[in-house]
């Protein structure tokens, strides 16, 4: 069975600051990189979300940055 958005478990998901307490930064840090779209993240409703294998790619080096509105 193939995953959907909404298959995805809450572990795969993460807050800016769960984010910032994974790369041991400060969550201004993460929410002025996603603004510049050098960091993946992703607006649901009031809320910036991380996918966990987005930041996983992104911290790997892979050139592809899903931001919001990309």
């Amino acid at each position: 069975m193939a995953k959907t958005a909404r298959s995805e478990s809450v572990s795969d998901v993460l807050t800016v600051k769960e984010a910032a307490a994974f790369l041991r930064c400060d969550p201004k840090t993460i929410y002025e990189a996603i603004a510049k779209r050098q960091f993946p993240g992703r607006r649901v409703g009031k809320r910036i979300v991380i996918y966990r294998a987005a930041l996983l790619a992104w911290l790997h080096g892979e050139e592809s940055v899903q931001t919001e509105g990309s």
